[in-house]
């Protein structure tokens, strides 16, 4: 995506002056504003098709597969813990 092109960029830092801007620019330039949102969406129906985010989230998940889980450390203590409750409760 390019700013400006596909979207129009909001600064995280000063956001309330950056929608009132964008907006005062987009009523005074209709037609550039037109355009913009015409190339956004093109964008989207022709570059972020489902097959590509599947292929993406797929990718994502095995890269995280990847990573050391914590809830595997994590069992033998709720194990403990959940036999030591049960044994108080009797």
């Amino acid at each position: 995506m390019q700013p400006l092109q596909h979207d129009w960029p909001i600064r995280d830092d000063t956001m309330c002056a950056s929608l009132k801007f964008a907006v005062e620019w987009g009523n005074t330039h209709a037609e550039e504003a037109m355009t913009i949102g015409e190339t956004a969406t093109k964008l989207v129906q022709e570059d972020l098709k489902m097959d590509y985010v599947y292929d993406y989230m797929f990718h994502v998940v095995d890269e995280y597969s990847e990573l050391e889980s914590v809830v595997d450390k994590m069992f033998p203590l709720v194990n403990t813990w959940t036999f030591h409750v049960v044994k108080s409760l009797h």
